[in-house]
């Protein structure tokens, strides 16, 4: 006899399942309009921290003046519009802090205030009543993440620069031209492809900040650092994909100009969506068991469903995420007693496969994949009332009283369904748990 393959919980169903979630959770959060908020809110803060990291930029220049030949020399078309001579003199010309930097300092921590307080609206609308966070530490938050941005910019770019004035060195060049190999990896790796890439390392960095330490509910580092890798190769691949078609090279400077700009702001505003949508994703990842028991509690009949509802209810109807759990399943056989009326009420069940009778004072009532049965006797502690068997090969999965407890407590329409149905079961001895 061939040997049967363990059920896996992650499968192609539970992925599906997952991205289902996310997408209904992000559409009911209204998540496009917060996209919108950030978006709105990070137009005000980046201009003063992008001066301040200019500001800090310039400090550093003046303490080293040698690093301005380096910029124009990895920049070369800086030349076209700078003289090199007027800009070291410029730079040479700073004393002390004067009021530009001590307004934009001020501006800084001012404007971005509604900025992170959007993104932490945003987070908090998604996680809800798993994230509570004072004021004072959003404040702190608010100035670390600001700080680390504006130090870790700054340095890395004077880092870039002090290597290629470095390598610029007569013995330094001489040196490096004899070993090829270490050659391509100062000038062909670290100064020019780490430069491309470092907006994304950065964005992944700041994502991953932001996912690990906003929500509240302290999810997975591993959840985290995934989501925050999905988040930035997605923001990515559309952005390539986007700068492809959308090439405004052509055109002359006014119209080139306010196609880059309208370029900007499309990228800004599809960056914070895919942000909060990768947020809810990792909701639904961190709380699947959770929200999958309430998905599946609200499953319509899918005879009693529409078109939509029928393939919703046919992609939730096999919870690959509970029946590879082995605690959870039950199997039974035909004509099997699955719990006879005085049974002490531990949990409720929810049938995968096969069809159960429940039989009270005589009568019984059938039931089909997708429905529960056991939760009200098991949510009031009570014992059955009710005895329950296995009319054909049936495998059931079991809910228990805690997590059918907060079910009741998160999810306010299964609340109510359980509500409606203990009430319209008063009538229908059968269907009484």
């Amino acid at each position: 006899m061939p040997k049967q393959k363990k059920p896996r919980r992650i499968t192609i169903r539970t992925f599906s399942q997952c991205v289902c979630l996310t997408v209904e959770l992000f559409i009911k959060n209204r998540l496009l309009s917060y996209a919108g908020a950030c978006s709105f809110s990070f137009l005000f803060s980046f201009i003063p921290v992008f001066l301040m990291t200019i500001v800090v930029l310039v400090r550093i220049l003046h303490a080293s003046p040698d690093v301005v030949e380096s910029v124009f020399a990895l920049i070369p078309q800086l030349g076209n519009y700078f003289s090199i001579d007027s800009v070291i003199k410029a730079v040479q010309s700073l004393k002390t802090v004067n009021l530009f930097e001590i307004l934009i300092g001020i501006s800084i921590f001012w404007l971005a205030r509604r900025f992170f307080a959007s993104v932490f609206d945003s987070l908090q609308n998604i996680f809800h009543t798993h994230a509570q966070r004072k004021a004072i530490a959003t404040q702190g938050f608010t100035f670390v993440v600001e700080a680390l941005i504006i130090i870790v910019t700054a340095a890395v770019m004077f880092a870039c620069m002090l290597i290629q004035t470095v390598t610029e060195i007569p013995i330094i060049s001489s040196f490096l031209r004899k070993i090829p190999a270490l050659s391509f990896f100062f000038n062909g790796i670290l100064i020019t492809n780490f430069i491309r890439y470092f907006p994304n390392i950065l964005i992944f960095t700041v994502l991953l900040i932001l996912y690990r330490t906003v929500p509240g509910s302290r999810p997975k580092k591993s959840l985290c650092a995934l989501s925050s890798f999905l988040c930035t190769a997605a923001f990515f691949v559309f952005r390539s994909i986007m700068h492809l078609f959308l090439n405004v090279a052509n055109y002359n400077l006014i119209y080139g100009f306010l196609g880059q700009v309208i370029i900007m702001l499309m990228d800004i505003y599809f960056f914070f969506t895919f942000f909060l949508a990768f947020a809810q994703f990792m909701f639904v990842c961190q709380f699947f068991g959770d929200i999958l028991t309430g998905t599946l509690y609200m499953l319509p009949k899918q005879d009693e469903a529409g078109f939509f509802g029928s393939a919703r209810a046919r992609l939730f109807i096999r919870p690959d995420y509970f029946l590879a759990c082995p605690r959870r399943v039950r199997d039974f056989c035909a004509g099997d007693e699955i719990f006879r009326k005085g049974d002490e009420a531990e949990c409720a069940y929810f049938i995968a496969e096969g069809i159960v009778s429940v039989e009270r004072d005589g009568k019984s009532a059938v039931l089909k994949p997708g429905e529960f049965f056991g939760e009200t006797e098991c949510l009031a502690h009570l014992p059955r009332k009710s005895s329950a068997r296995a009319e054909i090969q049936s495998k059931l999965i079991v809910i228990g009283a805690d997590e059918m407890n907060r079910l009741i407590m998160k999810n306010h329409a299964a609340a109510r369904k359980i509500l409606t149905k203990a009430l319209a079961l008063a009538n229908l001895p059968a269907l009484r748990d």
